[in-house]
């Protein structure tokens, strides 16, 4: 299960959800061509998503993905409410800031100690710098906007 720089199997720490999908289940008929029946897939849709705790914790969804022995096209359940678009969650990227700056938490001692080992949540360095240089560049932009000078 590849999920960008480290696989979802390295979130061991996470919390795992299976999510099926709402109206189809194995074996259905295909809604698109009305011939197949939909299979469930061998491997689902792989989502991470990060938030900021204490420090950090992870949750890993699973997306139930049927696909139409007739016309193979692939129905995939949705994610769930509240999930949103985003890896990391803005409170990820703000409890990696304030560890960084506030704390004085090397973003190297973070990786290797309270996540990737003890947690079970691969988060590189530079990763972490990312992720803060980011936000960082979000908030001038929201700053300047709400000066109206940009």
């Amino acid at each position: 299960m590849g999920y960008g720089r480290n696989g979802a199997d390295e979130f061991t720490g996470a919390t795992r959800v299976t999510v099926a999908h709402p109206q189809l289940h194995h074996g259905d008929r295909c809604p698109a061509c009305g011939k197949g029946n939909v299979y469930n897939q061998k491997e689902p849709k792989v989502l991470v998503r990060e938030v900021g705790q204490a420090p950090l914790a992870a949750t890993v969804y699973s997306l139930e993905r049927l696909r139409c022995n007739g016309c193979g096209q692939v129905f995939t359940a949705e994610e769930p409410e509240g999930v949103g678009p985003d890896k990391y969650d803005e409170t990820a990227g703000a409890m990696m800031a304030q560890l960084k700056y506030g704390s004085g938490t090397p973003f190297y001692r973070l990786a290797q100690l309270a996540l990737a080992q003890q947690m079970g949540i691969p988060l590189p360095a530079a990763t972490q710098w990312e992720i803060v240089e980011e936000m960082a560049a979000h908030q001038h932009e929201s700053a300047e906007t709400e000066a109206g000078t940009g």
